[in-house]
């Protein structure tokens, strides 16, 4: 369901060489003939806090955000929000100081039929 968010992201992540996060946050996009079969990583969504002020007054979230809804791939690719914030996250945030994950209770998603701690490595399911 993410299908050219990959490059997408690739794009945004070159039109803005140096004034993005992605160096300093270690995102590695799969090369372009692993795209199609990549399932990305994603910050589940279902519990979130956000500094809204940051999100709207940043010029590199809101460029992010902009060009998501200007895409329509979120209607035509089905783009969800949990690799959607990762992505932005990566690019946007300085991941360590700026993100907090909270892992001090279990998460149950039925629908992914599985119950777990929320903090092991950042995107896995």
């Amino acid at each position: 369901v993410t299908i050219g968010l990959i490059d997408f992201v690739e794009t945004f992540i070159n039109d803005f060489k140096g004034r993005t996060k992605a160096a300093l946050n270690k995102l590695e996009l799969p090369p372009p003939e692993n795209r199609k079969t990549f399932q990305p990583p994603m910050m589940y969504t279902n519990f979130e806090l956000l500094n809204m002020r940051r999100f709207r007054r940043d010029p590199l979230l809101r460029e992010f955000e902009q060009r998501v809804m200007k895409s329509k791939k979120i209607h035509t690719q089905r783009w969800g929000d949990s690799p959607l914030r990762y992505y932005q996250t990566m690019v946007g945030l300085d991941f360590s100081r700026e993100v907090m994950r909270f892992c001090n209770f279990s998460y149950a998603h039925l629908h992914h039929n599985y119950f777990r701690k929320p903090c092991g490595e950042l995107g896995e399911p």
